[in-house]
C-alpha cells in the first residue's frame, strides 16, 4: 500500500515537455532525453529536470530563434522543468540572393574607321546572375558617335535571363571618340554599370588610280589571200595612271571576228606598273574573199576610261593586183593571178600541164 502511494506521488511530480519546430519540417531538436525528429514531440519528465536543447535546421531553412526557454546561449535553449513547458525552434526561409548584374563586354575599342564609314555592330549582353528579380533603368549613351540600338531599358530580368543592345561606331570626323553606355539597375553592388567604348576616325585612304592608253585605234591589214595568214601587228598598251594597270578582258567582237586572231598573253601576265607597256598582237586570217572588219575590245581597271576598241580591217582575195588592163577578161585575170601566186611559191604554170616545179 505504501509503494502505490509513493508511485502516485512520483507521477504527480512529472511535467509534460512539448518540443516543436516551426515550420514543422524544417529540422530536429536534440538534447538529453530529447530526440525530436518528427515535431511536435511530447515528453513526460520529472520536475526539476534541467535540459540543454539544440536545433539542427535543414536547408534551405536557417535557424532564427528559440521560444519558451529559460535562457539561450549560442543558439542552445536551456530550461528547468518546473511545470508543463513548450519550447519551439523557429527557423526562417532564407532571403534570396540579391540581383546581380553582369554585362559582356565591359569595354570595347572599335579601332580605326575611315571617315564616313561605320564599324560592324557590337552586341552587348546583360544577364541577371542573382536569385532576385533584376530591374533595369533607362540606358544612357554619352557620345552619339556610338549609335545605340537599345532593347534593355526599363526591363526586369529573372534569374539567368538576358537582354541585349547593339552599338556601332560611326566615324563622322577624323578624331578619337570615347563614350560610355550607362546601365542603371537595382543591383545593390553595381547600381550603375558603365561600358566604356572608343574609336578613332581616320581620313579615307585614296587608292592610286590606274590609267590606260593604246598606241592606235585602228589597224588595216589590206589584202591577204584567202586561206593565208598575215604577219602579227602590235597594239602597245601603256600604263598611264598612278596605280598598277590590270587588263581584265580582251575580245574580238562583232563583224568578221572569225577572220582575225589575237594574242594578249603578254598583257595578261600580271599588272603593269605605271609607265610600263606591253603588246597586244593581232593578225588577219581571211576565210573568204571580200572586205573584213571587226573590233578588238580592251577592258581594264581604269575606272575613268572604261573599255577601249581597236578597229581591225582587211581584204580577202587572191593576193594579186594589176592583173591586166581595164576590161581584161576574167579568165585572163585569174590566169595572171595564179601565175603570180605560183611564182611566189617557186612553181611554174605550164599551159599544157598546169603547175609543176620550176
Amino acid at each position: 500500500m505504501l509503494a502505490l502511494l509513493l508511485l502516485g506521488l512520483a507521477h504527480a511530480g512529472d511535467h509534460e515537455l512539448t518540443v516543436a519546430v516551426d515550420p514543422e519540417d524544417s529540422g530536429i531538436v536534440t538534447g538529453g532525453p530529447v530526440y525530436c525528429d518528427d515535431p511536435p514531440c511530447i515528453y513526460d519528465l520529472p520536475g526539476g529536470t534541467a535540459l540543454d536543447l539544440s536545433a539542427t535546421i535543414n536547408e534551405p531553412w536557417v535557424f532564427d530563434h528559440w521560444e519558451g526557454c529559460d535562457a539561450v546561449t549560442e543558439d542552445v535553449c536551456s530550461l528547468t522543468l518546473d511545470g508543463d513547458r513548450t519550447v519551439t525552434a523557429v527557423s526562417l526561409e532564407p532571403e534570396p540572393d540579391p540581383p546581380d548584374i553582369d554585362v559582356d563586354p565591359e569595354e570595347h575599342d572599335f579601332g580605326e574607321i575611315e571617315v564616313g564609314q561605320h564599324s560592324e555592330s557590337l552586341q552587348i549582353t546583360v544577364t541577371n546572375l542573382g536569385e532576385s528579380l533584376l530591374t533595369l533603368g533607362t540606358v544612357t549613351n554619352s557620345d552619339t558617335a556610338f549609335a545605340l540600338t537599345d532593347a534593355c531599358s526599363d526591363r526586369s530580368l529573372i534569374t539567368s535571363a538576358t537582354c541585349s543592345m547593339w552599338v556601332e561606331y560611326r566615324a563622322w570626323d577624323a578624331q578619337e571618340h570615347v563614350g560610355v553606355i550607362g546601365i542603371p539597375s537595382d543591383d545593390p553592388d553595381e547600381p550603375l554599370f558603365e561600358v566604356e567604348l572608343s574609336g578613332q576616325g581616320v581620313e579615307p585612304t585614296v587608292e592610286p588610280l590606274a590609267g590606260i592608253s593604246l598606241s592606235t585605234d585602228a589597224i588595216d591589214f589590206e589584202a591577204v589571200p584567202v586561206g593565208e595568214v598575215s604577219g602579227w601587228e602590235g597594239v602597245t598598251v601603256e600604263s598611264t595612271g598612278e596605280g598598277p594597270l590590270s587588263i581584265t578582258g580582251l575580245q574580238l567582237d562583232a563583224g568578221d571576228d572569225a577572220d582575225f586572231e589575237m594574242d594578249g598573253s603578254a598583257c595578261q601576265a600580271g599588272p603593269l606598273e605605271p609607265g610600263s607597256t606591253c603588246d597586244l598582237l593581232v593578225r588577219f586570217t581571211p576565210r573568204s574573199g571580200g572586205s573584213k572588219q571587226t573590233w578588238l575590245w580592251v577592258s581594264s581597271n581604269d575606272q575613268q576610261t572604261g573599255s577601249l576598241t581597236v578597229e581591225l580591217t582587211g581584204g580577202g582575195g587572191c593576193g594579186c593586183s594589176g592583173t591586166g588592163a581595164a576590161g581584161a577578161p576574167l579568165w585572163l585575170a585569174l590566169v595572171v593571178c595564179r601565175r603570180r601566186r605560183a611564182r611566189s611559191h617557186g612553181l611554174r604554170l605550164d599551159r599544157r600541164h598546169g603547175l609543176d616545179w620550176s
